[in-house]
């Protein structure tokens, strides 16, 4: 982790939009499931966004993180704290399509490669309506003068619908 390329998130305060800067992957999975898993380091203050959205002008949110104020939530569900200056390993699953009924998706969180578990469970989707995921969203979400880094990203479907 941190070996090698990385991606550098470096806020500041003054931006025109607070959700700058960010990265948008489009995506167009419709059905199955999907895994997910990255590698982040915090700066302290940081605050990292992670959303799975859908298309169209008023987008639908399903699995999403927000990392602040030493703490991870997910929608307005704080799930655990989380340090700064250290790697923190993120695991989802979720499915797409129609397996979104049960409304939840599958997150584990660790650190020190996997040794300290943050938290494991389900989680629920922020949106029932998220059923297609179009884009994958990264956002550095901070007002001030911070950074936070991102490595060993992996998304794939592993799993076609029934």
């Amino acid at each position: 982790k941190g070996e090698g390329k990385v991606i550098k998130f470096q806020d500041a305060p003054g931006l025109t939009h607070e959700w700058q800067p960010h990265i948008s992957a489009p995506m167009n999975w419709n059905k199955g499931d999907v895994k997910a898993s990255f590698d982040v380091l915090l700066g302290p203050g940081a605050e990292f966004w992670h959303e799975w959205r859908n298309s169209g002008g008023s987008y639908q949110v399903g699995p999403n993180l927000r990392f602040k104020d030493g703490a991870l939530y997910t929608g307005d569900t704080k799930l655990c704290a989380v340090p700064t200056g250290e790697w923190i390993h993120v695991d989802m699953l979720s499915p797409i399509g129609p397996g979104t009924k049960n409304g939840t998706f599958d997150l584990a969180v660790t650190t020190d490669g996997g040794k300290t578990k943050l938290f494991a469970g389900p989680c629920k989707l922020q949106s029932a309506k998220w059923l297609t995921l179009n884009s994958m969203v990264w956002v550095s979400n901070a007002t001030k003068k911070t950074e936070f880094y991102l490595d060993n990203l992996k998304y794939e479907r592993i799993k076609a619908a029934k």
